[in-house]
């Protein structure tokens, strides 16, 4: 099992762009800067000593979001229901291909969740990737 947890405030991969250059269709993906913190983060699991992974695996993601400064911090945490979707936060999973995953039709099995941080925590994602038998 690899665990990941990659500190900073989760953003969604930007859908692909594309523009018309003399004549042609051209399609654009802009990463984000969260995409790149979750590839270092993978490389960094790897240098040491995290295998890329053959065969089935699972995929959990559970994104703290940033709690806004309006929520009480001795009442329960709400649950977080504003964008970013949760499909898109996902999506960035594609940062962990040919770093600890070989391709992205290994993951058999994904759970991806969201919610505000507690009032002591840090906003971030907690990855974790499990070789399936």
């Amino acid at each position: 099992m690899i665990t990941l947890d990659v500190l900073g405030t989760p953003r969604p991969q930007a859908r692909p762009r594309v523009y018309q250059v003399a004549g042609h269709a051209r399609a654009v993906s802009e990463k984000t800067g969260w995409y790149w913190r979750v590839h270092l983060a993978a490389l960094q699991a790897r240098d040491a000593g995290a295998e890329c992974l053959q065969g089935p695996v699972a995929l959990t993601m559970a994104h703290r979001m940033p709690r806004p400064k309006s929520l009480p911090k001795r009442k329960p945490t709400p649950a977080h229901v504003a964008r970013p979707d949760w499909d898109n936060l996902g999506k960035v999973s594609d940062a962990l291909v040919g770093v600890l995953l070989a391709r992205d039709e290994q993951v058999v099995d994904g759970r991806v969740t969201k919610r505000y941080c507690e009032p002591d925590e840090m906003p971030g994602c907690m990855i974790t990737l499990e070789a399936l038998a």
